[in-house]
């Protein structure tokens, strides 16, 4: 099911427990649902690196040419983003679908 649909669904009684993503990791209490596990913690805690919001992927027979490049400047603009949360806060409030300020603030790591 759509990530959209999921809390609607564990509510009604549809599903015993669902996957909450984006905005859902930081309101689901507010709505009445209990947390089993946070996996962007156990993700963080593990890897040592914030929750990843996309894949990246690089061709193969580019890769030992280009990964190193693309890593250095992903894990730049994350550590930008995280020294600057303002410097995304426009972004962030333009696609956000909850949009409390300080669900937004939470889902850019500046709380």
């Amino acid at each position: 099911m759509r990530f959209d649909q999921i809390e609607d669904a564990v509510l009604r009684g549809e599903v015993d427990c669902g996957l909450l993503i984006h905005e859902g990791r930081f309101t689901y209490e507010g709505k009445g649902l209990t947390l089993v596990a946070d996996l962007g913690t156990v993700w963080e805690e593990r890897m040592r690196c914030p929750l990843p919001l996309a894949a990246i992927a690089i061709r193969r027979d580019l890769a030992p040419r280009l990964a190193p490049a693309v890593d250095e400047s992903l894990r730049a603009s994350v550590d930008y983003a995280l020294a600057h949360p303002d410097a995304s806060r426009d972004y962030v409030a333009a696609h956000a679908q909850e949009m409390d300020p300080d669900v937004m603030a939470a889902t850019s790591g500046s709380t």
